[in-house]
């Protein structure tokens, strides 16, 4: 085959001439709009290097402490293409509000927008401001942080997101308090967030609902999704120590998660025929909720005659599809039901393992298909609590048209037909890696 070229033999200096001068004058172009900002190095204060970036830049954040001494004004307002990082994680590196306003603001910001490695504290919100972040029509990523002791006069303690779909991973939301709703994170409007692999531990709330994290979304078809996250120790002053869905015309995904030793108190007297969900509670929402461990919650009622959700309760009528429970562990729930379905709400139910709830599995519903009642025989690793010992009845015995995400080791016995609980179905893979 003739190979030689059809070109004249001086086009081909003069072109790869041209190629290098673009190649270097891209790199250098690209530097420039992809810089390195250093805090405080180059500015004194974060604010004054974010006012100063562009898009596609990082502001690399000094480990140190950074407050109303060191010049920093709060909230803290992102612009959108900026990855805000601290350079030691944050562990080293803590943005303090001392009480004077929230933390953080994004506004109408996309997913280029990062906020990452911070120990985030000391944030003081009212109306619309959460106590740490707040998220208005944004769509941030908040990854890696520590969102601790921030406190809100409304809704969102650690961080509310209003009208907004950030993706909210990898981070600590601890002991956060909202006087209203919300002590860990709020959801409001038309909001699809996604909240995936964050330990939202010890969060409150004065007199609301959602101790862990409240969703309430009364107009738009929003989705949002819960996965892979540990949720434990929250406290409702009403309903849903752990979770609390309100989403009317859209559907929320709960899956993958470990909801263990929340509370809830039912403190709303006007409710008394609703279980406070001390674990979940769903209303008039099509909630799918599969592969969770729902474990050790405790739920109460003023109302001395009133009925008690302590794992999952289920009211009202959605206006699309009514909730799903599959593949879930719901166990050792402490003053209900492990579920309690009222007011014409019409879950399905399926191969779950609903055992020693203080009063009961079941009321207002009947035993779902593939549905069991036995010790599931937890064991506690070093790194993965609750995962099932190799000689538990919920091994394989979840909706056998869903599969586990990772073969198991082969003293399981395990096949890939899905387990019940946090590690079981194809979303287990995600903890299990």
């Amino acid at each position: 085959m003739n190979t030689q070229s059809c070109l004249p033999e001086t086009f081909w200096p003069y072109s790869l001439k041209a190629v290098v001068v673009v190649f270097i004058f891209c790199v250098v172009v690209g530097g420039i709009q992809a810089a390195t900002i250093f805090v405080p190095q180059e500015y004194s204060t974060i604010q004054q290097a974010i006012d100063m970036a562009q898009a596609g830049d990082v502001v690399l954040v000094a480990a140190g402490e950074y407050d109303l001494d060191s010049g920093e004004n709060f909230p803290i307002i992102m612009k959108n293409g900026v990855h805000l990082k601290s350079a030691k994680g944050p562990s080293e590196t803590e943005i303090d509000a001392e009480e004077s306003a929230s933390v953080f603001w994004f506004k109408d910001v996309d997913e280029t927008c990062i906020l990452e490695g911070f120990s985030i504290t000391g944030g003081y919100g009212a109306y619309p401001y959460g106590g740490a972040i707040t998220c208005d029509h944004a769509s941030p990523r908040i990854r890696g942080n520590v969102i601790s002791d921030n406190e809100t006069l409304h809704y969102g303690g650690g961080i509310f997101i209003s009208n907004s779909s950030p993706l909210i991973d990898s981070n600590t939301i601890s002991s956060n308090y909202a006087d209203a709703n919300g002590g860990g994170i709020e959801v409001r409007y038309d909001s699809s967030p996604i909240i995936r692999d964050n330990r939202i531990l010890n969060n409150e709330t004065g007199f609301g609902d959602g101790g862990g994290i409240k969703i309430w979304i009364q107009r738009n078809a929003a989705v949002p999704i819960v996965e892979n996250n540990i949720i434990a120790g929250n406290t409702a002053n009403d309903k849903g120590g752990a979770l609390f869905v309100y989403n009317k015309n859209g559907e929320t995904h709960v899956r993958n998660n470990l909801i263990l030793d929340n509370v809830a108190l039912g403190a709303d007297a006007n409710y008394e025929c609703r279980g406070p969900g001390g674990g979940i509670y769903t209303e008039s929402s099509y909630v799918i909720i599969i592969n969770n461990t729902i474990g050790f919650n405790y739920a109460e009622s003023p109302i001395p005659e009133a009925v008690v959700a302590a794992g999952i309760g289920c009211y009202g009528i959605s206006e699309t599809l009514e909730p799903q429970i599959f593949n879930n562990i719901i166990v050792s729930n402490v003053g209900g039901y492990g579920v309690l379905v009222q007011e014409a709400s019409l879950p399905t139910l399926a191969y779950n393992n609903n055992w020693n709830n203080s009063m009961g599995a079941y009321l207002g519903c009947g035993v779902g298909v593939g549905d069991i009642s036995e010790n599931p025989y937890m064991d506690f690793h070093t790194t993965y609590h609750y995962v099932l010992k190799k000689y538990s009845g919920s091994i394989d015995a979840g909706d056998p048209q869903v599969h586990d995400g990772i073969p198991w080791p082969y003293y399981y016995q395990n096949t890939d037909r899905s387990d019940m609980g946090a590690y079981g179905g194809p979303g287990g893979a995600v903890w299990l890696n």
